[in-house]
């Protein structure tokens, strides 16, 4: 009586089995594109100004920490941070799980691996800096041209 139950469930197995497989090679891949957009060594880069966002709550929750307090504090979010990269890599892989099938995320890799995509991860600094310095000189006309059109159109109500 037990061998059709157990004919079931290897046959229930044998259809979960490739759904695993194909999750592990997705994941495998999403792992790849994390590597080749450099997400560890931006998240890398943002330990610093974390570190220091995070002071700046310290030293107002704590204001009369001492600079070896301070120092200590500063020290211990500096490690935790690093220590738990490997953790918000997981989580930042699963959201892209989340959003991508296995195919989009192999063209993902692909493209990356591509000319252009190499291309585009050199120049990705440089465009940051550019169209930041774009935005701050179109926010600067559009503040200056904003004051002149209420210097010429504004009457205060008397």
């Amino acid at each position: 009586m037990r061998s059709p139950w157990v004919l079931a469930l290897v046959m229930a197995l044998a259809c979960v089995r490739p759904a695993f497989a194909d999750d592990a090679a997705k994941q495998e891949n999403i792992k790849r594109y994390l590597e080749l957009v450099g997400v560890q060594s931006t998240l890398g880069r943002m330990v610093g100004p974390l570190t220091e966002q995070y002071m700046d709550t310290f030293r107002r929750v704590q204001p009369n920490a001492t600079e070896e307090a301070q120092e200590a504090m500063r020290t211990i979010l500096a490690r935790e941070f690093g220590q738990g990269m490997p953790e918000l890599i997981g989580q930042i892989g699963q959201v892209y799980g989340q959003i991508f099938n296995e195919e989009e995320i192999a063209a993902m890799v692909a493209f990356q691996q591509s000319p252009a995509g190499r291309k585009l991860q050199q120049t990705t600094p440089q465009l940051q800096r550019d169209m930041a310095q774009a935005a701050m000189e179109w926010g600067r006309n559009v503040a200056e041209k904003s004051g002149t059109l209420f210097l010429e159109t504004y009457k205060p109500k008397e």
